[in-house]
């Protein structure tokens, strides 16, 4: 997560401190390459949610609400696109 923080800061310090203009095709490959991992890392803790409750004998929407609640407050969510989310991760999944 460290990377991907350090890599969400540069971004946004080229654009307050050195003015780059956030439209320009380098900074919108930049925001999707950040995006992108921010998917990746929301699927990763919705799939190891789900690997825990089978472990676990849990309820799986009890140990998805767990993980996506911490998921973001971890990852920032400005960078999310809202149709991820507990229902469409089920619905993908085929829960």
């Amino acid at each position: 997560m460290k990377d991907l923080e350090h890599l969400e800061w540069i971004y946004n310090r080229m654009i307050v401190v050195h003015k780059e203009n956030p439209k320009y095709d380098y900074m919108l490959k930049f925001k999707e390459i950040l995006q992108g991992q921010k998917h990746k890392l929301y699927s990763d803790i919705m799939n190891y949610a789900k690997k825990n409750a089978e472990q676990q004998k849990t309820d799986l929407r009890d140990e998805l609400i767990k993980y996506e609640i911490w998921a973001r407050e971890t990852i920032d969510i400005d960078m999310l696109d809202p149709k991820d989310s507990i229902n469409e991760y089920l619905k993908q999944k085929g829960e």
